[in-house]
């Protein structure tokens, strides 16, 4: 339960993202469209003048010079955008990079616990088992060779001969 909770999470960021991204897009959009309208009256001021002034080479003139600002606008706006749309993308990736990488580490430290949960257990239970059957343990084993170790050096004490080569008394 708790993994789909992080996965819906995820998923909301994304989504955040993207309409944080489409919010900006729309600005940025209407603020282009500001630019262009500023652009057409400042041609409509220039064409006023020619139209005024006559000629059909001040038409030509002015239908070029429109055609060079829109294209030039278009050029902008589209360049505008494009840099705009990676930045939000770069950015939401980036995002969902460190929000995948958290959840790796989370699940890797909880992998973690879990294998000590798991080793703890089965070692409680392996010693539960052989003490039931009655087995000896490692520690059994060692406290019996340090027993006897120490019973073999007694012995050997008692036992070993004087100077004289006899046998040590029982009063000593």
């Amino acid at each position: 339960m708790a993994q789909s909770l992080d996965l819906k999470r995820l998923l909301a960021t994304g989504r955040q993202l993207t309409e944080t991204g489409r919010t900006q897009a729309v600005q940025l959009g209407t603020e282009l469209v500001e630019q262009g309208r500023q652009a057409t009256e400042q041609i409509s001021a220039a064409v006023d003048e020619l139209v005024g002034r006559g000629g059909r080479d001040r038409v030509e003139e002015l239908r070029q010079t429109v055609r060079a600002e829109v294209q030039q606008q278009l050029r902008t706006v589209a360049s505008e955008l494009k840099e705009h749309l990676v930045a939000q993308g770069q950015l939401a990736a980036d995002r969902i990079a460190a929000a995948v990488d958290a959840r790796d580490e989370q699940q890797r430290k909880h992998a973690e616990e879990l294998r000590e949960v798991v080793r703890t257990e089965v070692r409680d239970e392996v010693q539960r088992q052989l003490a039931a059957l009655g087995l000896a343990t490692r520690e059994d084993l060692a406290a019996l060779a340090r027993a006897l170790r120490d019973d073999l050096t007694a012995l050997q004490v008692t036992h070993i001969p004087d100077a004289r080569g006899a046998p040590p008394s029982v009063d000593s």
